[in-house]
């Protein structure tokens, strides 16, 4: 839950509903205020977090009044996946420019890269995405993290996906079917 909150913070909170048609693996659940209210979310953050009322409130609400898309593992919230629109489409050349961003930020945060993979690729023969593989360590608190990014075509309209995970989950171990 502490990995959770922390990754929360360093990424744009979101989600009310699916972007576009698609299948998840098990266990993957869409956050939304509904799962929210049944789950014991908030008193999970007090007995992980030194966080004020307030603060964990406020990520709450991020969670549920934005219009982007938020997956969570509900048998592992280390694992999530966030989908924004985006309008900048798959290419080489943007691909060069994140890995480049992606670099510079993490020297400049005390990050040191472990693994690192970066292309272009079709899902399913179909839709072109780039995608970034990173697994990362955030040194001044000994947190390895796995964060893939990926920037995907669907049906004429362009996401960017980041998907945090312990294992190195990528889009397709989380994707089943993306239409």
């Amino acid at each position: 839950m502490k990995k959770l909150l922390l990754i929360l913070l360093f990424i744009p909170l979101v989600s009310f509903g699916q972007l576009f048609d698609c299948k998840v693996s098990d266990g993957f659940i869409l956050v939304n205020k509904d799962w929210v209210d049944k789950t014991s979310f908030y008193d999970d953050a007090k007995k992980t977090t030194n966080w004020s009322d307030e603060n964990i409130r406020s990520i709450i609400n991020q969670l549920v009044t934005n219009d982007n898309t938020f997956y969570i593992d509900i048998n592992n919230f280390d694992n999530i996946v966030v989908i924004l629109k985006s309008k900048v489409e798959p290419s080489n050349s943007i691909l060069k420019t994140l890995e480049s961003g992606i670099l510079k930020n993490a020297k400049e945060w005390g990050m040191e890269i472990l693994v690192w993979e970066t292309g272009l690729k079709l899902y399913n023969n179909k839709h072109k995405y780039i995608y970034i593989v990173n697994k990362s360590r955030i040194k001044k608190i000994n947190l390895d993290n796995w964060s893939n990014q990926y920037i995907i075509s669907i049906n004429n309209k362009t996401y960017w996906m980041t998907i945090n995970s312990v294992n190195g989950l990528t889009i397709e171990d989380v994707f089943l079917e993306i239409n």
